[in-house]
């Protein structure tokens, strides 16, 4: 059962249990209505034949009875007993059955004053009267044989009128919901035509105010996110196919020449070198491959030890001067830190110290005076890293992909390298729920990547 059948039972159930709770209850309310109206009319009715039997003490009782069964308000089946106040019966209309009273039947209504009842279709009413003087019982009972007929005619109706409503309601519900989830339909024709090949189409949004245009929009988001993803992948095997292909097609290359022609020793010896040249190249290119991959994977709600910041960014300036000896790093306090406690963070000390040396690595590498300025700025619940150097600076059209895997920009042609570092970087810097950022200051040449984390884990 599709949602647009379930939504029109859905609301044509709901209106038959509301119109059956308001016909029932102007059924019961007719019904409670006829009868106390129906008991009205037999007060009356008593109190004008006792009345009658007492003003006219020398009326025959057969006059009497004459009398009451001709009046304009007669009742169908009507029966009329008067007792005097010694419970004695003293007239009665009684023909072809006998009304059933008890003496305390009669103490009740004289302690009361006015009883009703019914019994089956009989509806009753006893009085207590004191007419001029004459204490008197009066019982009166008949048949409200008309009123039952209305109450049963307004049954039918009710019963028809509600079957008619019923099936109204369910046409109109049906014919309500099907315009109401036309529009979705539309918008899931538009999603299905949506495909690997077709992914530069996006769903149109007529109305970005209402719930429909708000979930086209979030689909067209996730659509250029998603795209995003394919894009960055597809780039991302091309890149990889591409760095791998260089060192293999050297490797091939440089075998077959080896076995083509007789080589000297030094030649030999030569091509071996180049060889393992190109197998590191090889293993290097692997090694990030493989790590990046490793953080892509990881999740970013991992609780992570305390560390200490300073002391990570001390190991790694000291472990990349090493590496870079015609370099030199300095460092300095940009915001000192008011307490010890400040410079500790949650985090992975591998994984920092890995990002943090691809930043200086990268630094190094690309600057042009070998000066690498490093401050680290500490707050209440942020630390701040800059790393800077001097050289040439990233195009403004390619900072949006500084960080993506395999992009180098034009800064990078006779440089060494896969793409890789910055993206690491990025990847680790994230999962620790922080941010890396560049900026380019073109007045004075340098390049400033910023790290950001976050001595409570904020939401970023």
């Amino acid at each position: 059962m599709n949602l647009k059948l379930r939504s029109a039972l859905l609301f044509t159930a709901i209106m038959a249990s509301i119109l059956l709770i308001c016909y029932t209850v102007i059924y019961a309310l007719y019904a409670e209505f006829k009868q106390e109206e129906f008991f009205i009319r037999l007060e009356q009715k008593g109190l004008t034949t006792y009345k009658l039997w007492v003003d006219v003490k020398e009326m025959d009782k057969d006059l009497l009875r004459i009398i009451d069964k001709n009046t304009l308000n007669e009742l169908y089946d009507e029966k009329v007993l008067i007792f005097n106040e010694k419970h004695q019966l003293m007239y009665n209309t009684l023909d072809d059955h006998l009304v059933t009273y008890t003496d305390e039947m009669l103490k009740q209504i004289e302690k009361e004053t006015y009883v009703s009842w019914s019994d089956n279709d009989i509806e009753s009413v006893g009085l207590f009267v004191n007419e001029n003087n004459k204490k008197g019982i009066v019982l009166i009972s008949a048949n409200d044989k008309f009123g039952k007929r209305k109450l049963q005619n307004l049954l039918y109706i009710l019963i028809i009128s509600y079957l008619v409503a019923l099936s109204i309601t369910a046409f109109l519900s049906y014919f309500y919901v099907k315009q109401v989830f036309a529009p979705i339909d539309v918008l899931n024709l538009q999603m299905n035509r949506i495909t690997e090949q077709r992914m530069d189409e996006r769903v149109v949004v007529k109305n970005k105010n209402d719930e429909l245009g708000q979930l086209a929009t979030n689909f067209n988001k996730m659509l250029d996110r998603l795209q995003d993803a394919f894009n960055m992948q597809k780039s991302f095997i091309q890149h990889a196919s591409h760095e791998l292909r260089t060192p293999l097609a050297n490797l091939i290359a440089s075998c077959e020449s080896a076995m083509n022609k007789e080589l000297t020793v030094p030649e030999y010896k030569e091509l071996i070198v180049s060889l393992n040249e190109e197998h590191k190249n090889l293993v290097s290119l692997t090694n990030a491959l493989l790590l990046l991959s490793k953080y892509e994977s990881m999740r970013e709600s991992i609780q992570w030890p305390e560390i200490r910041i300073d002391e990570i960014l001390f190991q790694t300036i000291e472990e990349t001067q090493e590496l870079f000896t015609d370099h030199q790093i300095y460092f300095d306090y940009h915001h000192q830190p008011e307490t010890e406690n400040l410079l500790s963070i949650p985090g992975h000390q591998i994984l920092l110290k890995t990002a943090l040396s691809n930043l200086l690595r990268n630094a190094c590498q690309y600057s042009s005076d070998n000066a690498i300025h490093v401050q680290l700025s500490v707050m209440a619940n942020e630390i701040q890293i800059y790393v800077r150097n001097k050289g040439a600076l990233i195009l403004e059209n390619e900072k949006n992909f500084l960080f993506q895997p395999f992009f180098r920009g034009e800064n990078s042609i006779h440089k060494k390298g896969y793409g890789l570092g910055l993206a690491i970087a990025n990847r680790i810097i994230h999962l620790h729920k922080g941010k890396l950022m560049y900026v380019s200051e073109v007045d004075t040449r340098t390049n400033t990547f910023s790290v950001i984390l976050y001595s409570e884990h904020k939401n970023i």
